[in-house]
């Protein structure tokens, strides 16, 4: 497993671009050049939220991750560029039996108000964590916890030897619950506290100058809210900031000026992927999920959305991490995909190009979202390929995906899934594939699957539990439950004269060592 973490790893690079900028955007760059800044101390950032939201309450769906890209709370553990977790606000974490841990809290930290991080203010946060969060509730498993010093003893309700990993998860950031603060304000342990958030998401955030690994650089932080990528690198090409973060592949043209800008790709092991909603009626026909997953050209999106930035996907894993080897699925193949629709009774029986089975037209509902500009672009390509095999489908752009998908009425749901979130791929099968997944939101259920999830559980041990992961992908891919269509790099883009602000491990991005040349 190390070899294949090291070549894993070797994916993960800060790249600057070799072309020119068109001449509509030379000399655009003005409030972020090292040239026009006035304030050195200041820094202007462009920030997302796959789900369309700015709620930066950590147990709010999957804004723990944002509040962590700002610097805004920590985790005990962070997953590093090899998805290994590695201390941060813990010192370490002993498995003392089957179902004890035994954490120690690093000294010396404290919230930005200034009260100490001990084991009962980790406690008190976990508490409400898994009270408010169904998922923290079901991957940490925590059944009691003790608190005394710096020292916090945590029973699970069952074996879990990846727990160190659960708490990885950003989920689990840890905040002052008992500061008084609002929710959607609340207090971290990191580098930069939050001030203001405004109605249209945009934040205010000022440094924490007791910040236990160092004083940030940067005092004063801007940090936007834009979804929509072309204004994104407007935002930046204009000067209106100096750092965007999960930039589209088929921008990176607009800002290849390495003058100017800075590329930072990162591998995250980020699927895009396709949910089938098990409580469509069209989509509990196993041969239209077979057709429809037929349809996707991997290697076509590959070239012309992704502009090569992403790898072809056939399992929920990159091939790179070891855990997909062996497992197989359907391949573009537009004439079968015909072909096993016709076997299971889809004829145009009217001529106007629309299959129909028992009076009723094949027609899907695709739901994907803007804030991730690929996928909306995947889909236009699967719903032009879906029409030249007789399947008509109608695009819905969805501000926030996890409550659209929370809702019945659609068939096919995309998604940027990060599927080694905490280092340990039972996070992401467990939450998506399981019966009772909190992300399962296709309504995926196979009984084989949840007793090899619970077997993948227990194990610690590497071989036994990569057979398993692969198990696990293998039966959900032959029951045509989900579809991986790429697996791609996250790209960061900087101003130029920008350093130290790229992305570190897996989710933390603002950082206190970040500053201009």
């Amino acid at each position: 497993m190390a070899k294949t973490k090291k070549r894993w790893a070797k994916r993960i690079a800060a790249v600057t671009l070799a072309c020119a900028l068109g001449a509509g955007a030379v000399g655009a760059l003005v409030g972020c050049s090292s040239d026009s800044r006035s304030n050195s101390d200041e820094m202007s950032v462009a920030w997302t939220s796959n789900a369309g939201e700015y709620n930066l309450d950590p147990t709010n769906n999957y804004m723990g991750w944002q509040g962590s890209y700002l610097g805004i709370y920590e985790q005990l553990f962070r997953i590093d560029a090899n998805f290994d977790p590695q201390p941060m606000l813990a010192e370490s974490a002993e498995m003392v039996n089957d179902t004890t841990w035994k954490i120690t809290i690093r000294e010396g930290v404290t919230f930005q108000n200034g009260n100490e991080l001990n084991a009962q203010a980790v406690a008190d946060c976990l508490n409400r964590t898994i009270s408010m969060n169904e998922r923290a509730k079901k991957s940490l498993d925590i059944a009691s916890m003790e608190a005394d010093g710096n020292v916090l003893t945590v029973t699970t309700n069952s074996l879990n030897t990846a727990f160190k990993n659960e708490l990885s998860e950003p989920v689990a950031s840890i905040i002052d619950v008992n500061s008084g603060a609002a929710e959607d304000e609340p207090v971290g342990t990191g580098p930069y506290k939050i001030d203001s958030v405004a109605g249209n998401g945009d934040v205010e955030l000022s440094a924490y100058d007791s910040y236990w690994q160092g004083e940030p650089k940067i005092k004063t932080v801007h940090a936007k809210y834009l979804t929509d990528d072309q204004s994104k690198v407007s935002a930046l090409q204009s000067g209106e900031v100096c750092a965007l973060m999960n930039v589209a592949d088929d921008q990176l043209g607009n800002l290849s000026d390495t003058s100017k800008y800075t590329l930072h790709q990162t591998n995250q092991a980020r699927a895009h992927m396709l949910y089938f909603n098990m409580k469509s009626e069209a989509m509990q026909d196993d041969a239209v999920r077979q057709a429809v997953g037929m349809c996707v050209d991997r290697d076509s999106y590959v070239s012309s959305i992704y502009n090569n930035s992403a790898e072809s996907s056939h399992a929920a894993f990159p091939d790179s991490s070891g855990y997909a080897d062996g497992v197989t699925c359907d391949g573009f193949d537009a004439e079968k995909a015909k072909q096993i629709l016709t076997d299971a009774g889809y004829a145009d029986n009217d001529g106007d190009g629309v299959l129909e089975k028992d009076g009723k037209k094949l027609s899907l509902k695709l739901v994907t979202y803007q804030a991730n500009a690929a996928l909306p672009m995947d889909c236009e390509a699967l719903a032009s390929q879906l029409s030249q095999i007789g399947i008509a489908a109608d695009i819905e752009v969805a501000e926030k995906i996890t409550v659209r998908l929370a809702d019945s009425d659609w068939d096919i749901g995309t998604m940027a899934y990060s599927t080694l979130p905490t280092g340990n791929p039972y996070t992401y099968l467990s939450a998506v594939m399981g019966s009772e997944g909190t992300s399962n939101y296709g309504h995926y259920s196979n009984a084989k699957v949840d007793e090899l999830l619970g077997q993948l559980k227990k194990t610690s041990d590497e071989a036994e539990q990569k057979e398993l992961v692969k198990q696990i992908q293998q039966i959900a891919l032959d029951d045509h439950a989900y579809v991986y269509m790429v697996h791609t790099l996250v790209n960061d883009v900087t101003a130029a004269d920008v350093e130290n602000l790229a992305m570190q491990g897996q989710y933390d991005w603002l950082n206190y060592q970040m500053s201009y040349k």
